[in-house]
């Protein structure tokens, strides 16, 4: 009788332990997928705020240089000097 108790305290245990594996599996799965989701998203984000930058730059760029042309002067990418500049003295 002592011995079919402790066999049926053995199986119980058994099985809780079972149980408490194939739970933990479970969140563990929920939480790779979650993780997945996780790195897709800001994946997602990082490209947009790529694209942002870009058309900031871009609309930056095209501004800078129309300012430029519009003052008469060329864009400080493109300018050239054609002789160097020389200090003058006011006093020669």
């Amino acid at each position: 009788m002592m011995m079919n108790r402790l066999v049926q305290a053995l199986f119980a245990q058994r099985e809780s332990l079972i149980d408490t594996q194939a739970e933990a599996t479970r969140r563990m799965a929920e939480l790779e997928e979650r993780i997945g989701r996780a790195q897709t998203n800001v994946e997602r984000k990082i490209a947009v705020y790529e694209g942002r930058i870009g058309n900031w730059k871009a609309s930056w760029l095209r501004r800078k240089r129309k300012t430029a042309n519009s003052c008469g002067r060329t864009s400080s990418l493109r300018r050239k000097r054609s002789k160097p500049i020389t200090a003058r003295n006011p006093l020669a």
